[in-house]
């Protein structure tokens, strides 16, 4: 073989594999994305905090936040986080009278 025939079959591998690669990135990048949730149970104490760190931690809209309230303390900030944030839902447990 002669050198432009090794140099030839050298760039014909480089785009192959480069080929094989985009194709893979490809196939990873267009996957569906898979709504997750994530239910917090809150109270007065612990809403603005556990809200706060779970919104840290997920910064993804696909991500949404069920945040069920104990009392109306939870349910106030609970609201308050719901007009920033629309992946938030805000319950409240049903009384148990």
């Amino acid at each position: 073989m002669s050198d432009w025939g090794i140099w030839l079959a050298l760039i014909l591998s480089i785009l192959g594999i480069c080929c094989i690669v985009n194709a893979v990135v490809l196939q990873i990048t267009f996957r569906p994305v898979k709504n997750r949730e994530i239910e917090l149970l809150l109270t007065g104490d612990n809403a603005e905090f556990l809200l706060r760190c779970t919104l840290k931690a997920v910064r993804s809209s696909s991500v949404k936040i069920i945040a069920v309230c104990e009392d109306e303390e939870a349910e106030r900030i609970c609201e308050i986080f719901c007009r920033c944030h629309p992946n938030i839902v805000c319950r409240r447990l049903p009384d148990d009278t």
